[in-house]
């Protein structure tokens, strides 16, 4: 007896919130704290989704948002207005019985098993630090909207024997 069964995925890992870093704020009893965070303006026609899908160093592309011009307003930026990389898997798995003339019941049967048989390789999206797209002085960071690691491990085969009586 022989049976292959395959199974495979695919799905939007996340949305992605860009923001500032935020400063550090002092409180001295007669002054009350600030209030609000600066969020970026999304802009520029051809920017779409605001994303490069295919360049990991710089996921978010920085050309499409413009920090506000002075700290502590709102830009037009909504939440987790961008779409993190999406994830693409197929596992499978084979299997082949073998009768064993040892009894009437034993049977040897001969397993495969495979993982993300494509190898492709699924990104996490820009997370943390990595989602500041502006400093605190409202200057661009160079390196932000990187993506550092995967959601998923690379391809994965393994074999089994079991020995039925």
């Amino acid at each position: 007896m022989r049976l292959a069964q395959s199974l495979g995925s695919l799905r939007v890992i996340s949305e992605i919130a860009v923001g500032l870093q935020k400063q550090q704020r002092r409180f001295d009893g007669n002054q009350a704290p600030e209030a609000g965070s600066a969020i970026p303006s999304l802009h520029g026609s051809g920017c779409g989704s605001g994303v490069n899908p295919r360049n990991i160093q710089q996921y978010i592309n920085l050309s499409c948002f413009t920090a506000p011009a002075v700290a502590n307003v709102l830009g037009n930026s909504g939440r987790n207005t961008l779409i993190g990389p999406g994830v693409a898997e197929l596992d499978t798995s084979m299997l082949k019985t073998i009768h064993l003339p040892l009894s009437k019941e034993s049977d040897l049967q001969f397993r495969t098993e495979a993982f993300n048989v494509l190898n492709r390789a699924n990104f996490n999206p820009p997370s943390g630090a990595a989602t500041q797209i502006y400093n605190q002085s409202l200057a661009a960071i160079p390196n932000a909207g990187a993506i550092v690691e995967t959601s998923t491990t690379s391809r994965q085969i393994q074999f089994s024997l079991k020995l039925l009586w």
